[in-house]
């Protein structure tokens, strides 16, 4: 519901905000992050996957 709201009122001065639940920085995580970003320390590797995988999906105008 939240995401159809923020798509409706896009770039008119609204934000919709949603708290949900996600994973936490866990072990599977890491190994996750270690496979798609090899070499990086763990903040690195964090910073590159949500930038590569949230920025697509943004509704922020």
């Amino acid at each position: 519901m939240s995401r159809g709201m923020a798509w409706e009122l896009a770039g008119g001065g609204v934000t919709v905000n949603c708290v949900l639940p996600g994973p936490t920085m866990s072990g599977g995580v890491l190994a996750m992050f270690d496979e798609l970003h090899p070499g990086l320390d763990p903040a690195e590797q964090e910073r590159r996957y949500l930038a590569e995988n949230r920025a697509a999906a943004s509704l922020l105008k």
